[in-house]
């Protein structure tokens, strides 16, 4: 019986063998041709998306640059924002501080972190307000702002080189509070 079916099927793989294989042949072709077809439209897809996502990213970039605030001084920064006591190694003091020193010498200009009007700008202290928020300049030597006056963000307001009540000269200490509570902005800066 084996024997019997297994000459039926050899004379039938001669007769329709080579047909077979040709049948075969053209679904793998046609299989990989549709394979390759979906996985150029995946890959066109997801570049298209990219695409999008990138100028959607942009977009809100921009939007988020109006956010950030310029850096106000060119010098390195002495002592962080801290509102816990911590010991500063450049000041070699324990105290909390809730502002951002930055180096400056009577040659650095402090340019406003962000527009605003000005709210205060005398003795080397310039108070700048923004909508929630209060700009606090101090250790200026030169103002170049006056009260009531309206300055753009990046705009030169002083020079460095003053004096810092309680904390001494040579250096400019910037503080920020918004809706009335003190406010790290360093981590903003570009």
């Amino acid at each position: 019986m084996l024997r019997t079916m297994g000459r039926r099927f050899g004379r039938w793989l001669e007769k329709w063998g080579y047909a077979l294989m040709c049948v075969l042949c053209a679904a793998v072709v046609l299989l990989s041709a549709l394979w390759t077809r979906d996985a150029q439209r995946e890959e066109q897809l997801s570049l298209n998306a990219l695409s999008g996502m990138d100028e959607t990213l942009e977009e809100k970039k921009d939007e988020k640059a109006e956010e950030y605030p310029v850096r106000p001084v060119s010098g390195r920064i002495l002592r962080p924002f801290s509102l816990e006591t911590v010991y500063f190694e450049e000041t070699r003091v324990f105290s909390a501080h809730p502002g951002v020193d930055f180096a400056a010498d009577e040659e650095t200009n402090v340019f406003s972190a962000k527009a605003g009007r000005v709210a205060f700008a005398r003795e080397g202290e310039v108070h700048i307000l923004n909508e929630e928020e209060l700009w606090v300049y101090r250790g200026l030597k030169t103002l170049f702002c006056a009260e009531g006056q309206e300055v753009e963000k990046g705009e030169k307001i002083g020079t460095g080189g003053g004096y810092v009540p309680f904390e001494g000269a040579g250096h400019v200490c910037i503080r920020l509070t918004e809706n009335g509570v003190y406010a790290d902005f360093a981590p903003r800066l570009p």
